[in-house]
């Protein structure tokens, strides 16, 4: 799986989980729900920077690529 997809993944998920709707996530993470919708559906990559402070505002750590 490619790191677009499984931060696609994340993302959807997170959503799912709070029971959101794409508006109400876009709010949370400081963007529209229409980027959370191209974002989940693979229409758009989301941007290093928009991930960053999208999992930030979530409260969640991810490692992208490996740890040493």
């Amino acid at each position: 799986m490619r790191k677009s997809e499984e931060i696609r993944n994340i993302l959807k998920i997170e959503r799912r989980k709070r029971n959101m709707n794409y508006k109400e996530f876009g709010a949370l993470l400081g963007c529209t729900g229409r980027s959370v919708s191209y974002w989940e559906t693979g229409k758009r990559n989301i941007s290093l920077d928009a991930a960053d402070k999208a999992f930030k505002n979530l409260g969640i750590t991810v490692t992208i690529g490996k740890k040493s």
